[in-house]
């Protein structure tokens, strides 16, 4: 049975509204998680509360009615559209930049890996390989990889929003460095052995980074025109949800920051720019898509 388009009566606006609604009832509870209930040291939950189930309930609820009305609406665009938009623009470049920063960071976790791993083999024989497995060292690499590569995408990307100049469509390969670079940021977190139904940061970071890894994947099949029939409908029923966890992710975090409250943050769990800026360019995308005045031209990917 069909379910993609099937109700022609659901307009992108109503699925939208329910994403700000939503995240208007979630950022308030995560926040108030992040201060008063989260140990900084572990990330567990440091005693019970009713925001524990309320808020995991709350987002298992929004995602299915996100993806299912994204699935079900007639109204989805047919295709990402292209020509002038400095606003998609400049998000790109921003989101190139918090990947240069990312590349960084990670660069520099993976350095102190290799310095850990140095002091242990005094003590005990223990390969660089298979201490880097063990570590998730070679995620880190992997990720500092892509997230230069995803750097170069989204600058092609955004300087044609910015300009109207460049088919970015040309670029299939660097597509799909985004995908590679939230997979490998998957895997590292994988790699940390703790409990991940009581550490909350961590089970809402592995939601987040699946989501997004299933909206890159679309995204490069869409911006590439590779097989991409239909494929709106999943950038939509993916997209909504990634942005959804990761300023769920991210904006309390921010919050903390702002006010002083750093130390609060789980020191595993830093705040990073990059959830920011994904979470802002997947809205971007998909509200251009669904509402800019270019949808009358012939100006389409």
């Amino acid at each position: 049975m069909k379910l993609k388009g099937r109700v022609k009566s659901i307009p992108m606006m109503a699925v939208l509204c329910v994403f700000a609604a939503g995240l208007v009832a979630v950022l308030p509870l995560r926040t108030y998680q992040l201060m008063r209930l989260i140990e900084p040291e572990t990330g567990f939950y440091a005693s019970s509360s009713a925001t524990i189930p309320a808020l995991y309930i709350l987002l298992a609820v929004l995602t299915a009615v996100l993806v299912a009305l994204s699935y079900l609406s007639g109204r989805v665009p047919l295709r990402i559209l292209r020509g002038k938009n400095i606003g998609l623009g400049v998000v790109s470049l921003l989101f190139s930049i918090s990947l240069v920063l990312d590349a960084i960071s990670q660069t520099e976790n993976f350095l102190n890996i290799l310095s850990e791993r140095n002091t242990i083999a005094l003590q005990q024989t223990t390969s660089v390989f298979a201490y880097l497995i063990k570590t998730g060292g070679f995620a880190l690499i992997f990720e500092a990889l892509f997230a230069v590569l995803g750097c170069v995408y989204f600058l092609f990307f955004g300087y044609h929003y910015i300009t109207n100049k460049l088919d970015f469509s040309q670029f299939k390969i660097l597509a799909v460095a985004p995908l590679c670079w939230a997979m490998a940021r998957m895997i590292f977190r994988f790699s940390r052995t703790i409990n991940f139904k009581n550490v909350s940061e961590l089970l809402l970071e592995l939601f987040m980074l699946a989501a997004m890894l299933l909206f890159f994947l679309n995204f490069a099949r869409v911006c590439s025109r590779v097989d991409d029939r239909g494929v709106m409908w999943s950038l939509y029923g993916f997209g909504l949800p990634a942005a959804l966890f990761g300023l769920t992710c991210s904006v309390p975090r921010l919050v903390l920051i702002v006010i002083g409250r750093s130390s609060q943050l789980t020191a595993q769990s830093p705040f990073e720019l990059c959830d920011l800026i994904a979470s802002v360019l997947i809205l971007f995308v998909l509200t251009q898509a669904a509402f800019s005045p270019l949808r009358k031209s012939k100006s389409i990917v």
